[in-house]
């Protein structure tokens, strides 16, 4: 009976860490949909849909490339040369959002308009947690004007993709449609 008590206890403890752990990570995530600051990343062309895994968009931003021509030239310098890691490029963000890049993070202070954007090697490939946008099936058609990703972006680097906006920066929506 009391291995029965300490199995129930064990699992009941279990299940409310797992619990709070997943209330963890959706309360963070709203916030950042709430405060984190407003950028756009331009795309690049990218493969528009997956029949597997519904419709989406799998996104490529234009950044990518300049982080991978620095990672080339400084790849002997760098712990990122395994195949999956993750570092930080420094963006400047001007007046209209658009972030730019300016070169890979090293530690060094940023200035008033420079921000820390986080992104991850995986399988010699750059990514970022916003590569993927999925939208209402049938909706496919409208994203293909999409320029800009917009993100939220938090103070540590990381990134929620909020929605794609066209080249004017007004917002792709399903529901104008």
């Amino acid at each position: 009976m009391t291995s029965h008590k300490l199995y129930r206890s064990l699992l009941v403890t279990g299940t409310l860490i797992v619990l709070v752990a997943v209330n963890m990570t959706i309360y963070d995530r709203e916030k950042t949909l709430q405060e984190g600051e407003k950028i756009y990343l331009r795309l690049s062309p990218a493969d528009p849909r997956s029949m597997t895994k519904g419709d989406y968009q799998s996104l490529s931003y234009s950044i990518f490339e300049d982080i991978q021509k620095n990672l080339s030239e400084c790849k002997d310098r760098l712990p990122l040369k395994r195949c999956n890691a993750s570092g930080y490029a420094i963006v400047e963000i001007g007046d209209d959002s658009i972030a730019k890049f300016i070169s890979l993070y090293h530690g060094e202070e940023l200035s008033p308009r420079e921000r820390k954007l986080k992104f991850h090697i995986e399988n010699s490939r750059l990514t970022m947690p916003s590569s993927r946008f999925f939208f209402r099936e049938g909706n496919g058609r409208l994203y293909t004007n999409a320029v800009y990703a917009g993100l939220r972006l938090n103070p540590d680097g990381t990134t929620i993709l909020e929605n794609l906006y066209d080249e004017s920066l007004e917002k792709i929506d399903e529901s104008d449609r």
